[in-house]
């Protein structure tokens, strides 16, 4: 599947939610959920870089392994020819707490977006998300995985 978004969710009830306001949007068939950071990993391990999602939306506030330990292995994962971290990873939390939107940037974030309460807004999000990042931007090609 090419143009996939990735959501990194170990709330089931969050993730139900998420489904729901993709499928709202028209973009059921665009999402792929992992129930927690470990299992974003593995998947991503063993997908060709060519198919890898457009974006991930990163729960930041995880059991076991957080956000910012799932940041850092896929910038490790996943780089262009010149050795740069390219994966765009957005940040999707209910937290508006300064401490994790700052550290969720100091890990290499490219966004931090605040979860709509409103399930309207969150579909318009969802939506918005997808036509930026599976429709208008572009990124380099990644390196060949050793």
């Amino acid at each position: 599947m090419n143009n996939w978004v990735l959501l990194v969710e170990d709330n089931a009830d969050e993730a139900l939610l998420a489904r729901r306001a993709f499928a709202s949007a028209g973009l059921a068939e665009r999402l792929r959920v992992a129930e927690d950071g470990e299992a974003a990993c593995r998947l991503l391990r063993q997908e060709p870089n060519t198919t890898w999602p457009v974006l991930i939306l990163l729960d930041w506030q995880m059991t076991g392994m957080d956000g910012a330990s799932v940041l850092d292995e896929l910038r490790v994962l996943h780089k262009d020819c010149a050795g740069e971290a390219v994966l765009p990873i957005a940040v999707l939390s209910s937290s508006d707490d300064p401490g994790d939107i700052a550290a969720a940037y100091a890990a290499g974030a490219s966004s931090y977006l605040r979860k709509p309460v409103d399930f309207d807004r969150f579909v318009d999000l969802v939506r918005d998300l997808y036509r930026y990042w599976g429709n208008h931007n572009v990124l380099p090609s990644p390196r060949e995985r050793l």
